[in-house]
């Protein structure tokens, strides 16, 4: 009902349309079972992560916590299947360079448009 509320007051239909995908890793406590836990290879520390798919506006559509060892297409996978699920307006989803194929062709099957945006080549400003 908030998010319904918040996308109304910027002057968007209650349902969206379209998503974006990413990931984020975060150091676990010592108190998380080894199970939730993994290697993250690029950083090399046991970690979580969280496949996070959020609307235009930012608001989180929907949110999946696996260990830091789950590629990330393999969590963008369930994280659409989610997604396409409790949001089945959704018809396009942006996503980095760490999805692969895989996603796209999964999101093609949930009726869903994955683009994998470019890193722009520039750095800074």
């Amino acid at each position: 009902m908030l998010r319904d509320r918040t996308r109304r007051a910027n002057a968007r239909s209650g349902e969206p349309s379209a998503a974006v995908v990413d990931t984020q890793s975060v150091k676990t406590s010592g108190n998380v079972a080894e199970a939730g836990q993994g290697i993250d290879v690029g950083k090399k520390i046991k970690e979580r992560k969280r496949h996070l798919i959020t609307d235009t506006l930012g608001l989180v559509l929907t949110v999946l916590v696996t260990a830091a060892s789950v590629h990330d297409s393999a969590g963008g996978r369930q994280a659409l299947t989610e997604l396409a699920a409790a949001h089945p307006s959704v018809t396009k989803v942006w996503a980095d360079g760490g999805y692969q194929t895989s996603v796209i062709q999964h999101g093609a099957g949930l009726g869903i448009d994955v683009e994998v945006v470019p890193r722009p080549k520039k750095r800074g400003f």
